[in-house]
């Protein structure tokens, strides 16, 4: 004869069950709700401006676990600190052999570098091809394939281009410029004496000039003749590298066909081996580099082309010799930030006064100030757009500090690196701002309030300290404030 159950014990473990039974169901929901807010989180970068994306580098997290919340062992407040400095130590004490080894690997990974930095300057054409030329072409792998074809035959052109049009032109505008150097020297002199007796100036002014043009020329060959040498163990190095070239190469045709699994790839594995918000943070990281690399470079390929277009039609209207090698230069120049144009503005000049005279290349230099001014204030800003977003004292130097530090490469990234550390830093500064602000005084009713003049902000409150599960529980009323005016949306 079985046990009797007391009055009410049924009652009471069918409550307890009903009871657990919710808790399981709202637990499970919120662990289901993870994983799609991650993705949604993650997934949502690409349509995110800069700014959204700088900031939310420095965003906190949502939401802790329970292991969190209650606090962190001590073990794992101190492993990390432990672990950066015996590193630190060990690196230090053989700084020798890990830079070593550091140079072996990077001369490993040298190719793979070569086709990545291909990879993603041709992307940006390859993606106008695909969207603007070929989108008639249903399948994709026919549309990818000939939109990377042609961005290769374009890449081959380029140097095909500079290799034997413009090297050879250069080389003899550089022979006529020291054989012509005497005659030009005493056409500059026999001018300024005639400005001088002219409007009645002081003839010390021309002891200025008086200087042995043909000691200059003879200089000129000596230098070039030494650096030939030069040249050729230069060439020699180039050509040593080529099956680095062409591993890099074939690398980027694989990079290109394959992106979008390379980034499907990296996304998963880092929100695999990080948490939810760090994950958030490193891939809305790289979206920023992504998007400031990018919008530079499609800016700055596509300002050099119309300077260099511009160059040429205004010379061949104007009656200049070689306008289309000038405009090639003038375009390659515009590459080069601050100190290309103005490099190859003397260039020009002086290859025009050797093949006309002394007035055409003045003639030459005015007309290049004045298309500059143009195109700088009616087409740069068209062109470039809210690519740089960084203040023109930063952009001088950081092309001072990144040419002087790593040379002509330094100098071509400087500009995008600089523009993303000064999206981070503004980013930063407007978080701890937010933050700041949302903690020194809260609303009527305990809901706190962030007011910046950059973006939406939102008001939350919390109502409600239960923990059940892991899950925090209670009621969430969001209001919203316009960033221009000051009624509030709930």
């Amino acid at each position: 004869m079985g046990k009797r159950n007391r009055p009410g014990t049924a009652a009471r473990t069918a409550g307890m069950a009903a009871e657990s039974g919710r808790d399981t169901q709202s637990t499970r929901g919120a662990d289901a709700s993870g994983p799609s807010r991650q993705h949604a989180a993650v997934g949502a970068d690409e349509r995110l401006t800069p700014d959204r994306l700088a900031r939310s580098v420095f965003s906190r997290p949502l939401a802790r676990s329970a292991r969190d919340a209650g606090g962190v062992r001590f073990f794992w407040r101190v492993a990390p600190t432990l672990t950066f400095g015996i590193a630190l130590y060990v690196l230090l004490e053989n700084f020798g052999d890990v830079a070593g080894a550091c140079g072996t690997v990077a001369d490993a990974l040298t190719p793979v570098f070569i086709g990545m930095v291909l990879a993603f300057i041709l992307n940006i054409p390859m993606q106008l091809f695909e969207t603007q030329v070929f989108f008639w072409i249903r399948k994709v792998s026919i549309r990818r394939g000939l939109s990377v074809l042609l961005c290769y035959l374009l890449l081959w052109a380029f140097v095909l281009t500079l290799l034997f049009v413009v090297f050879p032109q250069l080389s003899m505008a550089l022979e006529s410029l020291t054989s012509m150097l005497p005659l030009l020297g005493s056409q500059l002199y026999n001018t300024a004496r005639g400005l001088v007796e002219r409007y009645d100036l002081d003839q010390e002014l021309l002891n200025y000039l008086e200087f042995d043009w043909n000691s200059i020329a003879l200089n000129v060959i000596e230098w070039t003749t030494s650096s030939i040498p030069q040249l050729v163990s230069t060439t020699r190095d180039i050509t040593s590298r080529l099956l680095e070239i062409f591993i890099g190469f074939v690398l980027s045709v694989y990079m290109l066909f394959g992106k979008e699994r390379i980034v499907r790839q990296g996304r998963r594995l880092c929100c695999a081996v990080l948490k939810r918000d760090w994950a958030e943070r490193v891939i809305n990281l790289c979206s920023l580099a992504q998007t400031t690399f990018r919008g530079y470079l499609t800016g700055t390929l596509t300002e050099a082309c119309i300077l260099g277009t511009l160059t040429a039609l205004g010379m061949a209207i104007f009656g200049f010799p070689s306008p289309v090698f000038a405009g090639v230069l003038m375009g390659i120049g515009a590459l080069i930030p601050i100190f290309g144009i103005f490099i190859m503005v003397v260039v020009n000049a002086i290859l025009i006064a050797v093949q006309a005279d002394i007035f055409t290349g003045i003639w030459f230099i005015v007309y290049i100030t004045v298309l500059q001014q143009l195109e700088g204030n009616l087409i740069y800003p068209r062109v470039m757009g809210n690519a740089i977003r960084l203040p023109g004292i930063w952009v001088l130097a950081a092309a001072t500090v990144g040419g002087t530090l790593f040379g002509l490469m330094g100098l071509l990234l400087s500009i995008p690196t600089a523009s993303m550390l000064y999206a981070l830093a503004r980013a930063l500064v407007i978080t701890r701002e937010a933050h700041a602000s949302q903690t020194a005084g809260s609303a009527p009713g305990g809901a706190r309030e962030v007011q910046t003049p950059e973006y939406v902000d939102i008001t939350a409150r919390m109502d409600g300290d239960g923990e059940r599960s892991g899950v925090l529980t209670g009621e969430v009323r969001i209001t919203r404030r316009g960033a221009q005016n000051g009624d509030r949306q709930p």
